[in-house]
Protein backbone atom coordinates (compact mmCIF):
# COMPACT_ATOMS: atom_id res chain seq x y z
CA UNK A 1 0.00 0.00 0.00
CA UNK A 2 2.81 2.31 0.69
CA UNK A 3 3.45 2.15 -3.29
CA UNK A 4 -0.16 3.21 -4.44
CA UNK A 5 0.25 5.67 -1.93
CA UNK A 6 3.72 6.62 -3.21
CA UNK A 7 2.31 6.66 -6.90
CA UNK A 8 -0.84 9.06 -6.17
CA UNK A 9 1.25 11.08 -4.54
CA UNK A 10 3.72 11.28 -7.41
CA UNK A 11 0.96 11.79 -9.85
CA UNK A 12 -0.90 14.51 -7.84
CA UNK A 13 3.05 16.59 -7.47
CA UNK A 14 2.93 15.81 -11.49
CA UNK A 15 -0.37 17.38 -11.82
CA UNK A 16 0.41 20.61 -9.70
CA UNK A 17 3.52 21.08 -11.63
CA UNK A 18 1.56 20.67 -14.90
CA UNK A 19 -0.60 22.98 -13.78
CA UNK A 20 1.82 25.24 -12.76
CA UNK A 21 3.27 25.42 -15.88
CA UNK A 22 0.08 26.04 -17.77
CA UNK A 23 -0.89 28.45 -15.45
CA UNK A 24 2.46 30.05 -15.98
CA UNK A 25 1.96 29.92 -19.63
CA UNK A 26 -1.67 31.49 -19.53
CA UNK A 27 -0.03 34.18 -17.67
CA UNK A 28 2.29 34.71 -20.02
CA UNK A 29 0.01 35.05 -23.05
CA UNK A 30 -2.40 37.10 -20.61
CA UNK A 31 0.08 39.49 -20.52
CA UNK A 32 1.31 39.82 -23.90
CA UNK A 33 -2.65 40.84 -24.59
CA UNK A 34 -2.42 43.15 -21.79
CA UNK A 35 0.33 44.76 -23.54
CA UNK A 36 -1.23 44.85 -27.24
CA UNK A 37 -4.87 46.63 -25.28
CA UNK A 38 -2.58 48.62 -23.56
CA UNK A 39 -0.50 50.23 -26.53
CA UNK A 40 -3.76 50.08 -28.45
CA UNK A 41 -5.87 52.50 -25.96
CA UNK A 42 -2.48 54.75 -25.74
CA UNK A 43 -2.44 55.24 -29.64
CA UNK A 44 -6.31 56.25 -29.20
CA UNK A 45 -5.79 58.36 -26.44
CA UNK A 46 -3.26 60.04 -28.65
CA UNK A 47 -4.94 60.63 -31.82
CA UNK A 48 -8.15 61.86 -30.08
CA UNK A 49 -6.35 64.72 -28.18
CA UNK A 50 -3.27 64.95 -30.75
CA UNK A 51 -5.34 65.53 -33.96
CA UNK A 52 -2.91 66.72 -36.57
CA UNK A 53 -3.84 70.22 -38.08
CA UNK A 54 -5.57 70.89 -40.93
CA UNK A 55 -3.85 71.75 -43.93
CA UNK A 56 -2.35 75.15 -43.17
CA UNK A 57 -2.59 77.73 -45.52
CA UNK A 58 1.01 78.71 -46.80
CA UNK A 59 2.22 81.50 -45.63
CA UNK A 60 3.08 82.99 -49.14
CA UNK A 61 -0.45 82.13 -50.27
CA UNK A 62 -1.47 85.82 -51.94
CA UNK A 63 -5.05 84.76 -52.60
CA UNK A 64 -4.90 83.81 -48.65
CA UNK A 65 -3.33 86.92 -47.48
CA UNK A 66 -5.06 89.66 -49.80
CA UNK A 67 -8.40 88.07 -48.81
CA UNK A 68 -7.87 88.97 -45.36
CA UNK A 69 -6.15 91.81 -45.67
CA UNK A 70 -9.30 93.09 -47.57
CA UNK A 71 -11.36 91.50 -45.65
CA UNK A 72 -9.71 93.52 -42.66
CA UNK A 73 -8.99 96.88 -44.70
CA UNK A 74 -13.29 96.57 -45.35
CA UNK A 75 -14.24 96.64 -41.38
CA UNK A 76 -10.78 99.15 -40.55
CA UNK A 77 -12.28 101.42 -43.41
CA UNK A 78 -15.72 101.34 -41.56
CA UNK A 79 -14.43 102.37 -38.59
CA UNK A 80 -11.91 105.30 -40.04
CA UNK A 81 -13.19 108.98 -39.33
CA UNK A 82 -12.31 109.73 -42.94
CA UNK A 83 -12.70 106.61 -44.59
CA UNK A 84 -11.94 108.25 -48.35
CA UNK A 85 -8.63 109.51 -46.70
CA UNK A 86 -7.04 105.88 -46.15
CA UNK A 87 -3.94 105.02 -47.63
CA UNK A 88 -2.49 101.83 -46.83
CA UNK A 89 1.10 101.69 -45.98
CA UNK A 90 1.20 97.60 -47.06
CA UNK A 91 0.49 96.19 -50.35
CA UNK A 92 -2.08 93.03 -49.63
CA UNK A 93 0.94 90.51 -50.13
CA UNK A 94 3.38 91.51 -47.78
CA UNK A 95 0.57 92.32 -44.77
CA UNK A 96 2.29 90.37 -42.00
CA UNK A 97 -0.12 87.64 -40.74
CA UNK A 98 -0.04 85.32 -37.75
CA UNK A 99 -1.43 81.90 -38.60
CA UNK A 100 -3.28 79.95 -35.44
CA UNK A 101 -5.70 77.28 -35.11
CA UNK A 102 -8.79 77.14 -33.05
CA UNK A 103 -11.54 75.14 -32.52
CA UNK A 104 -9.82 73.55 -35.86
CA UNK A 105 -10.16 76.36 -38.04
CA UNK A 106 -7.47 78.79 -38.84
CA UNK A 107 -7.20 82.11 -36.89
CA UNK A 108 -5.26 84.88 -39.16
CA UNK A 109 -4.29 88.47 -37.24
CA UNK A 110 -3.29 90.62 -39.82
CA UNK A 111 -1.23 93.95 -38.87
CA UNK A 112 -2.40 96.75 -41.44
CA UNK A 113 -1.00 99.90 -41.35
CA UNK A 114 -2.66 102.72 -42.24
CA UNK A 115 -2.77 106.65 -42.81
CA UNK A 116 -6.07 108.23 -42.31
CA UNK A 117 -7.69 111.84 -41.11
CA UNK A 118 -8.05 111.70 -37.79
CA UNK A 119 -10.85 113.96 -35.53
CA UNK A 120 -8.83 116.84 -36.23
CA UNK A 121 -8.21 116.56 -39.76
CA UNK A 122 -4.92 115.45 -39.30
CA UNK A 123 -3.23 112.68 -41.05
CA UNK A 124 -1.53 110.18 -38.55
CA UNK A 125 -0.35 107.11 -38.88
CA UNK A 126 -2.05 104.25 -36.86
CA UNK A 127 -1.56 100.06 -36.98
CA UNK A 128 -4.07 98.03 -36.09
CA UNK A 129 -4.25 94.41 -35.79
CA UNK A 130 -6.97 92.66 -37.36
CA UNK A 131 -8.93 88.87 -36.50
CA UNK A 132 -10.26 87.06 -38.83
CA UNK A 133 -11.39 83.36 -38.70
CA UNK A 134 -11.86 80.81 -41.46
CA UNK A 135 -15.10 80.30 -42.76
CA UNK A 136 -15.46 77.97 -45.65
CA UNK A 137 -13.96 79.75 -48.78
CA UNK A 138 -13.86 83.09 -46.97
CA UNK A 139 -12.71 84.73 -43.65
CA UNK A 140 -14.69 86.69 -41.03
CA UNK A 141 -13.51 89.21 -38.84
CA UNK A 142 -13.99 88.72 -35.40
CA UNK A 143 -11.72 91.49 -33.84
CA UNK A 144 -9.94 94.43 -34.59
CA UNK A 145 -8.14 96.59 -32.26
CA UNK A 146 -5.23 99.23 -32.29
CA UNK A 147 -1.86 97.79 -31.90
Amino acid sequence: MNKGRQRIEERRAQRQADLQEANSAFKQVLFVFALIALVLAAVAVFKAFFKPDPKRPIASDLSTKAQVTYACRGALRANLNDPDSAEWLDSPDSTPVDWATVAGKWRLTATIRVRAKNGFGALVVNEYYCEALEAGDSWMIVGLREA
